[in-house]
């Protein structure tokens, strides 16, 4: 078992690689202050990441108390970071200090050498103080995480020591930290909508299950940054996401099945259907279909239809796995594989993803597990018959 199968947390310094640089006319006058004790001497760097990999922009020379000034015009709102080179301290090579910069903005810094990017302030600027305490939360969720592995390694090196039993026993652990993270960056995105600085921590929620917060950030921002090319980067990709929320119309579907015959989504209306993409090559998937053997079983006398999309390429391959796992509902496949329209129309990022659909073609829950695929159409069918 490797806890880090999905690694949640990047350094700020990385997620802000995937911004896009910001344009407008008007120059101001930037200023830097600050002082970094315990240390004598050194230089300080600036670096812009407006534009791909960071950029220097500006440095200067610490003074002997620790002091420093840079001084600066930009015509860009964006992310910088600041950092200290000094023979006295190798290990702050890799140690940054986040920052947002606006034009005619005066910023003061006060940190501690060597951890910089854990212990000082800021002040001047919202965002950047923003910027902090989001990095802070991440390093340490982070290191409990990383802290959970060495101990889960440990263990599974003893002798005895049975696999899956040790696993289970770690997930519940793994799971609480990030559920605390994640909730706390809904919390903060709820409580700064308008701030550039949670652009850099969206990704660590789903946008299938919280694509609220994504519609907040999106109406926030793009109302206070209409022009700014990664806000609309963002806004166009929101909207997008929105065609595929809960509530939304099913999107078309349209193909032959494994038999031959046409299937049609649209023609489903009256009917609760579950869309499962997956593949023949996919393990996850492989393993899931066993639960929708039992799903297809609980609901075969009900206005109900199961539905399997494959994204494989070979019709061989597709219907060997049919036949093997004994799927005996409609199958359909365009044999596009990664080519297949299907990828953008429904999302498809990664497999197997499901989608219900309730009996007036909108969508009543996506993105959720195999496992979860009868607990799913239960809970949609209470919530129906409490409307009734």
């Amino acid at each position: 078992m490797n806890l880090h199968k999905k690694r949640f947390y990047q350094p700020l310094t990385i997620l802000l690689l995937t911004l896009f640089g910001i344009s407008s006319m008007a120059y101001g006058k930037v200023v830097i202050r600050g002082q970094i004790s315990q240390l004598g001497h050194g230089k300080v760097l600036l670096e812009s990441y407006l534009f791909g990999p960071p950029t220097e922009v500006q440095n200067g020379q610490l003074a002997a108390d620790g002091h420093f000034e840079l001084t600066l015009e930009i015509n860009q709102i964006g992310f910088y970071r600041l950092s200290i080179k000094s023979p006295e301290y190798e290990s702050m090579d890799n140690r940054f200090i986040n920052l947002v910069l606006d034009t005619a903005t005066a910023i003061m810094i006060e940190a501690t050498a060597p951890t910089i990017d854990q212990n000082y302030t800021v002040e001047g600027s919202d965002d950047s103080k923003l910027l902090k305490d989001i990095n802070l939360l991440l390093m340490h969720s982070f290191d409990r995480l990383d802290s959970l592995d060495a101990q889960y390694k440990q263990a599974k090196g003893r002798t005895g020591v049975h696999i899956d039993s040790l696993s289970r026993s770690f997930q519940g652990p793994y799971a609480q930290i990030v559920n605390q993270r994640e909730d706390f960056v809904r919390d903060i995105i709820l409580d700064n909508p308008s701030s550039l600085s949670i652009l850099t921590i969206i990704n660590y929620l789903d946008k299938d299950q919280d694509i609220d917060a994504y519609q907040v950030m999106d109406r926030y921002l793009y109302k206070r940054y209409p022009t700014l090319p990664y806000v609309n980067d963002f806004h166009r990709r929101v909207k997008g996401y929105s065609k595929l929320a809960v509530g939304a119309e099913a999107p078309a579907l349209e193909l032959i099945d494994s038999r031959g015959n046409a299937f049609r989504l649209s023609e489903q209306h009256g009917k609760v259907v579950l869309l499962s993409f997956w593949a023949s090559d996919n393990i996850i998937s492989r393993q899931g279909n066993e639960y929708l053997q039992q799903v297809q079983k609980n609901h075969k006398k009900d206005a109900f239809e199961l539905v399997s999309v494959s994204m494989d390429q070979q019709k061989e391959l597709w219907l060997a796995a049919i036949q093997k796992d004994k799927l005996k509902w409609t199958q359909l496949s365009d044999l596009q594989g990664k080519n297949s329209t299907l990828n953008n129309s429904f999302d498809l990022q990664q497999l197997p993803k499901f989608y219900l659909i309730g009996e007036d073609g909108k969508i009543v829950a996506k993105g959720f597990l195999a496992r979860e695929c009868e607990a799913k159409i239960q809970a949609y069918k209470l919530k129906s018959a409490s409307k009734q």
